[in-house]
């Protein structure tokens, strides 16, 4: 379905909009999620002059993301709040390494406001749609808050019990995978830091 809207078809009382998107027309990174169906954007647009277009709506559906501790994959509803702007001054920008920036600088704003360029006398809502779900992106996606993660020794998904490891391998909690029973206090005096040396190992040397 298309996503371009002619400026002659805005009327002043504005023109609502209620369309689907699928995952193939957004092309989205596996990084960014894997869109399920297809997502939603309903809101108005807004022609206050023959030069500028305002959007306001939703984008509301499901995307599936990978859980950076366990690794499994997990569906999150979309509910994002969706706003744009669109104006004929607006320079087409080269887009930053990785095609996440669609949005291009106003020159004629003090400023440099980001807008999306109206060109032909039409507006593409597709780009503002697509930046908004990568936007949502979060930093470390997680299934859930208590997500236990991996077990370093077997691998073993600790989130369905525990593992059968009598000894888990030690990991920063900072790595973002780690098993709960573990803790400096519980450490066998077996399991040492890289830089521990046994008293009286180090050899003396005779001259």
């Amino acid at each position: 379905m298309a996503w371009t809207f002619k400026l002659s078809d805005i009327s002043a009382s504005g023109l609502a909009v209620d369309q689907g998107v699928g995952a193939v027309e957004l092309e989205l990174s596996p990084e960014d999620g894997m869109i399920v169906g297809e997502v939603r954007s309903g809101g108005s647009l807004i022609k206050p002059d023959d030069a500028t277009v305002y959007f306001e709506g939703r984008i509301t559906g499901a995307i599936v993301r990978e859980c950076v501790r366990c690794l499994d994959n997990f569906t999150e509803r979309l509910n994002l709040s969706c706003t744009a702007l669109f104006k004929k001054s607006a320079v087409v920008r080269a887009p930053e390494a990785g095609g996440r920036n669609q949005k291009h600088r106003d020159d004629d704003s003090d400023e440099g406001d980001e807008v999306y360029p109206l060109i032909n006398n039409q507006i593409d809502l597709l780009p503002v749609i697509r930046e908004h779900i990568i936007l949502s992106t979060p930093l470390r996606a997680l299934c859930a808050d208590e997500c236990q993660g991996l077990c370093q020794r077997c691998g073993a998904n600790l989130n369905t019990g525990k593992c059968s490891c009598p000894v888990p391998m030690p990991v920063l909690a900072s790595e973002g995978v780690f098993h709960p029973d573990l803790s400096m206090a519980n450490r066998p005096s077996s399991v040492r830091s890289p830089g521990h040396r046994r008293r009286g190992s180090t050899k003396q040397s005779n001259h």
